[in-house]
């Protein structure tokens, strides 16, 4: 989830169900659009802001208390201070700087130290489906930040001697060390973190009712005003097709999807989507269109739903039913959406195209 491709919709803060079309798939406040046209009236006692010069997506903080503005400017105070440490554009950020000093130990701040020890823990859970050391080849298909180049098979194979989450190791406090040539590439990680860190400010500030939007990553805070849960719409993960396909009630949880249905370019006929395979260089080529995680552990969450895309619904579903915590969906390329234990009769599908399976 490096971008905001996911366009998961709250949709129904006014208690009705609505289908809408979007001209695009910029998140702005979605779900205020979507009170608008359905005809519906600013919540009260709410508070919205959207910034999209962050994370490189549109981050929509909104809450239905009463608080400063100070506390917004607080939140997105940390999150581009968030980008600055993690960011792989950024040639000063902290993960560039480790990036160009492999070969031996790194010291490094508590706050990255931490991040990824957690990263490193997911890349294990899930066998390397998620890797973090994925950035040699990662960077084979940027130009310019944008994935958007085709590499030969010689450079993908030459670049995925540098990939395997097991050469990362903690030597010491704060101190970091890979193997030389390897680079870390935190991608939604970071979006994870940030969506977690502004989630623990509100908290820390007293706030019982909000809803925070890192460019379709949700996060729910407490219940909505009137006491009842947050109605979270996931899109039909298909290029081009805005619609809904299904929802779920949640309350103090995060909603995360991966998908290749946004985040994609188009060569010689052939699409070519950002979630890569670690294991081979290219675009995971699953069974799967989208996998979405529903969890009150927000950075797990981001990395768990990538590596079930990249592992299938088969595999992925193993790997979410061994883990305490953790719920999900997962829409099949033959439309068929299957849900974990916790979540079967929590499911309403809303597009008869897809089929809800043993729910």
């Amino acid at each position: 989830m490096f971008l905001p491709s996911l366009l998961i919709i709250c949709y129904n803060l006014c208690m009705q169900k609505s289908n809408f079309s979007f001209a695009t798939t910029k998140l702005i406040a979605i779900f205020l659009s979507v009170c608008l046209l359905s005809g519906c009236t600013k919540p009260a006692g709410l508070t919205s802001v959207t910034r999209d010069d962050l994370l490189g997506t549109a981050i929509t903080i909104s809450i239905y208390d009463n608080v400063p503005d100070r506390l917004f400017a607080q939140c997105f105070d940390e999150i581009a201070a968030i980008e600055a440490r993690m960011s792989v554009n950024r040639k000063d950020s902290e993960i560039s700087l480790l990036n160009e000093n492999t070969g031996g130990a790194f010291l490094v701040s508590d706050n990255i130290y931490a991040l990824l020890q957690r990263a490193v823990y997911f890349s294990g859970v899930s066998g390397g489906a998620f890797d973090i050391s994925i950035g040699p080849v990662m960077e084979l298909w940027r130009k310019d930040g944008h994935f958007e180049t085709l590499p030969s098979p010689k450079e993908i194979n030459e670049k995925l001697a540098y990939v395997g989450y097991e050469a990362i190791t903690f030597p010491g406090s704060n101190m970091v060390s890979m193997e030389q040539g390897m680079r870390l590439d935190l991608g939604a990680f970071a979006k994870g973190h940030a969506l977690e860190v502004v989630r623990d400010i509100l908290l820390e500030n007293g706030v019982r009712h909000a809803l925070l939007d890192f460019g379709g990553d949700i996060y729910t805070i407490g219940e909505k005003p009137d006491g009842s849960n947050w109605r979270v719409a996931i899109k039909t993960p298909i290029v081009g097709d805005n619609s809904l396909v299904c929802v779920i009630e949640v309350s103090d949880l995060c909603v995360m999807t991966s998908g290749g249905y946004e985040r994609y370019f188009e060569q010689d006929g052939i699409y070519y989507h950002h979630i890569l395979n670690p294991a081979t260089g290219y675009p995971a080529a699953s069974d799967l269109l989208s996998v979405t995680v529903i969890s009150a552990e927000i950075t797990g969450a981001d990395a768990l739903s990538t590596a079930g895309f990249v592992l299938g619904l088969e595999q992925g579903m193993i790997m979410i039913d061994k883990l305490e915590g953790y719920e999900a969906i997962f829409i099949t390329s033959a439309k068929e959406i299957y849900v974990t234990a916790g979540l079967k009769g929590k499911t309403t599908l809303l597009n008869t195209g897809f089929q809800l399976k043993g729910n």
